[in-house]
């Protein structure tokens, strides 16, 4: 049985495998804004849309900018509990 980490967690990868063009799981798991000169801010608004749409959520705007790398993005989904 896959739980639901693994499945949000899967979700996310391929988020940030076509929005960065990046196959690399290790390199995607230690991406951040700051750190990765791709990540501008139409990059960031960018992921943010997509997230939305693949997991059917609205991030309000005060939380859009403490999502600034893949960890945080992660934790962040899986702490609304998305069935």
């Amino acid at each position: 049985m896959i739980d639901n980490n693994s499945i949000i967690e899967s979700k996310l990868i391929k988020l940030f495998q076509i929005i960065f063009k990046i196959k690399d799981e290790k390199k995607i798991k230690n991406i951040e804004v700051n750190s990765f000169p791709e990540w501008d801010s139409i990059t960031h608004i960018k992921m943010i849309l997509n997230i939305e749409n693949e997991f059917d959520i609205e991030i309000p705007e005060e939380d859009i900018e403490i999502l600034y790398d893949y960890e945080n993005i992660k934790n962040y989904i899986l702490s609304l509990d998305i069935k």
